[in-house]
């Protein structure tokens, strides 16, 4: 009982935990965002503080939307890479969802856990 009890004080820390750190990474990109039109506004590409300073560097970077971070915009393009015939160059197996599939059993079409279970 000790033992469950302690996992599961850990397990609340850690997700507290990683509460924090998403909007201590939330409040990052934001600072980011400010100092990036900062350095447009006054032509400056070192922004000093009192204990740190900042360069703001330009470059182009391609974003494409992530499921954890614009989940509707992730779906759409999924779903239009999956209708294209690019699905193939742009897809790649995920372990994690594969295992998740297996672990619902009960609605998994029998075809796909024949294929898995010499895998699992």
């Amino acid at each position: 009982m000790k033992l469950v009890n302690r996992w599961g004080e850990l397990k609340a820390a850690k997700a507290e935990l990683n509460d924090q750190v998403a909007e201590i990474d939330d409040e990052i990109a934001e600072l980011q965002q400010a100092l990036i039109e900062y350095d447009d506004s006054e032509d400056v590409s070192v922004v000093v503080g009192d204990d740190f300073e900042a360069t703001v560097k330009h470059n182009k970077k391609t974003m494409f939307p992530r499921k954890s971070v614009e989940p509707a915009e992730h779906t759409e393009l999924e779903r239009l890479l999956v209708e294209s015939p690019y699905w193939d160059q742009v897809s790649s197996m995920d372990a994690y969802r594969l295992r998740a599939l297996w672990e619902q059993a009960d609605t998994l079409d029998p075809r796909l856990e024949k294929l898995l279970e010499r895998f699992a």
